[in-house]
């Protein structure tokens, strides 16, 4: 994906924003197609010359309290493609709406440009990237909140090299850095993956992601550090 210029979106109300969105983004081979000031206003936009596999950059401003129902019209206008928030929003709560609404990537407006374009580059290679924190004080706060997708109840039948990949990938760690913690390669840890997703009934990462946090529990993911 690196080796291509990747088709983008950029949807902000603020058009400094966008414009320093679209200067950023255009260092690591995001070409920006479209933008517009919010999410209605894009798909009220003809979409006729963009490709079903785009990247999505989205401002949540706080406040913006029909954002989600929004959001998850966009994603079902477009299931193939990349969406990440850009968020103002500290709160764990906003974190799990997103999820659930089908984003792959939640980032803090309050993030250097490198810490973002890195966190971009994860998207675009297939990761869900996340706040660890974040995730870690949705948990403490309201646990049972965050198992909302009908999900097994249990673990049960998880090996636990598995058990540790879903602990990492809860964390947000890409597939590389599961790894080279567990000793195996990126083929190896991708093969396990589509297996614990297929025993968790999980339809992708980011859902995976969501059951680790609601069914290993806080204890367990607490016992490595939180991905920044």
């Amino acid at each position: 994906m690196q080796d291509r210029t990747v088709p983008t979106v950029l949807i902000a109300g603020d058009q400094l924003l966008r414009e320093g969105l679209k200067q950023l983004s255009g260092g690591i081979g995001l070409m920006a197609l479209a933008e517009a000031a919010s999410i209605d206003d894009m798909l009220n936009q003809s979409a006729e010359d963009l490709t079903p596999e785009l990247i999505v950059l989205l401002d949540w401003k706080v406040g913006d309290t029909d954002f989600i129902e929004s959001l998850q019209r966009l994603r079902s206008r477009f299931p193939a493609s990349r969406l990440v928030v850009l968020s103002e929003n500290s709160d764990a709560r906003g974190l799990l709406e997103a999820l659930n609404a089908g984003v792959d990537g939640y980032l803090h407006r309050n993030m250097s440009s490198a810490a973002l374009l890195h966190s971009i580059r994860l998207v675009m290679l297939g990761e869900a990237v996340f706040p660890g924190r974040l995730a870690m004080r949705l948990l403490s706060e309201e646990p049972a909140s965050v198992a909302a997708k009908p999900l097994p109840a249990g673990r049960a039948g998880l090996s636990p090299r598995e058990t540790d990949i879903l602990s990492l990938l809860a964390e947000g760690q890409p597939n590389k850095v599961i790894a080279n913690h567990l000793g195996t390669t990126e083929a190896t840890v991708k093969v396990q993956l589509r297996r614990i997703l297929r025993k968790i009934g999980a339809q992708n990462r980011t859902q995976a992601a969501i059951w680790a946090l609601g069914y290993l529990g806080k204890d367990r993911l607490a016992t490595r550090p939180m991905a920044q």
